[in-house]
C-alpha cells in the first residue's frame, strides 16, 4: 500500500518538472522577439535560470519518490519474509522439545589483559582487540623475530 508521502513527494516531482518547463518556454519567448543580446539577458536568467533550478529540484524530489518505492516494498518483503521464518521457527519448535537457547553458545566478548598471553599481545593472524571466545585456545604469540620479517 503506497501512502500519503509517496504521493506528496510524486506531486511536487512532477509539479516542479512542469514548473520548469514554462519557466524555460516563457524565458525563451522574450528571448525570440528580442534582437539585442543586452535585452535578451533578463529572459534568459529568469526563465532559464529558474527553469534549470526547478528541473534540479526535479531530480532530487523524483529521486525521494523513487527511493521511497525501493524502501516501502523492501519493507513488505521483509515483513514476508520475517512473516515465514516465524512460521518455520514455530513448526520446529513444535516438533522438538529442547530447542538451543543463547545460553548454549559460548560468549564472545573483548578479553581482557589478565586473559591474553604474556608478552606484547601480537598474535599470530589476529589483529590487536579482535573477539576471541570466552576459554578458547589463543593463537601462540610471534617471536620478535617474526615480527620484524611481517
Amino acid at each position: 500500500m503506497i501512502d500519503r508521502k509517496f504521493w506528496w513527494m510524486l506531486g511536487a516531482t512532477v509539479l516542479a518538472l512542469v514548473g520548469s518547463v514554462i519557466c524555460i518556454l516563457a524565458g525563451w519567448a522574450g528571448v525570440r522577439d528580442e534582437p539585442s543580446v543586452a535585452a535578451q539577458i533578463p529572459y534568459v536568467v529568469t526563465g532559464g535560470g529558474f527553469g534549470i533550478i526547478l528541473m534540479i529540484a526535479a531530480a532530487a524530489l523524483g529521486s525521494a519518490v523513487h527511493r521511497e518505492l525501493v524502501y516501502q516494498t523492501l519493507r513488505q518483503d521483509v515483513a514476508v519474509l520475517q512473516d515465514q521464518v516465524d512460521e518455520v521457527l514455530g513448526a520446529v519448535g513444535e516438533s522438538s522439545q529442547s530447542a538451543p537457547t543463547s545460553a548454549d553458545r559460548p560468549s564472545r566478548r573483548r578479553l581482557t589483559a589478565d586473559e591474553e598471553y604474556a608478552g606484547e599481545g601480537y598474535f599470530e593472524g589476529e589483529p590487536d582487540g579482535e573477539l576471541a571466545e570466552v576459554g578458547a585456545p589463543r593463537r601462540r604469540p610471534l617471536r620478535a623475530a617474526q615480527r620484524s620479517q611481517s
